[in-house]
């Protein structure tokens, strides 16, 4: 019985490890580690269905986080990244995988989604940013955020898919913050 229990206290933790390497702490969300590995997988996929499905990716960046971090401290602003983060999980489909990219910007895989699915995903993380406050202990903050998405093409390869995305998200801050930018070519 002994042996039994060690083994399954050692699964255990063998399992919170793992938790522990594919997940952001402060998030919840996946990690940037895991977003590169779940592409990757994701991409040999599409690759495996000949074209037949889809991939499409969004990028979402909170907009002017750093002048927010700076007028309200990095507490808060961890709050505010936390909250978002769990926001977009709840926004997004199964299957999807929303993953924290770096800072305040955060990156959502969507299987066998189209562009134009993409873009109505990201017009609802948006919408609903645009839409509700955030409530930290002291305050309610509007917060916005911008949002570039791109489709998977054949054979692209995978920096240059979330370069894609990338570029989208840039425009879309460069023009005004608050927005969804698709960019349709490769």
């Amino acid at each position: 019985n002994k042996a039994v229990l060690q083994r399954e206290d050692l699964e255990r933790r063998v399992d919170q490890l793992s938790i522990l390497t594919r997940r952001d702490e402060q998030t919840g969300l996946y990690n940037i580690l895991f977003f590169r590995e779940e592409l990757e997988r994701r991409v040999d996929e599409y690759k495996r269905c000949r074209g037949e499905q889809f991939l499409s990716l969004v990028m979402v960046d909170i907009d002017n986080f750093n002048q927010f971090n700076e007028e309200h401290g990095q507490t808060t602003g961890n709050m505010i990244i936390t909250n978002v983060s769990r926001r977009i999980d709840r926004i997004a489909r199964g299957m999807d995988i929303p993953c924290r990219f770096g800072g305040q910007e955060f990156a959502i895989l969507l299987p066998r989604c189209p562009l134009k699915g993409a873009s109505i995903f990201a017009e609802r993380i948006r919408a609903n940013m645009a839409g509700e406050p955030i409530e930290t202990q002291s305050e309610l903050f509007q917060i916005t955020v911008s949002c570039g998405c791109a489709e998977y093409v054949p054979e692209e390869d995978n920096a240059i898919f979330v370069n894609r995305a990338e570029e989208a998200l840039r425009r879309a801050k460069n023009e005004g913050r608050n927005r969804v930018i698709l960019n349709e070519t490769p």
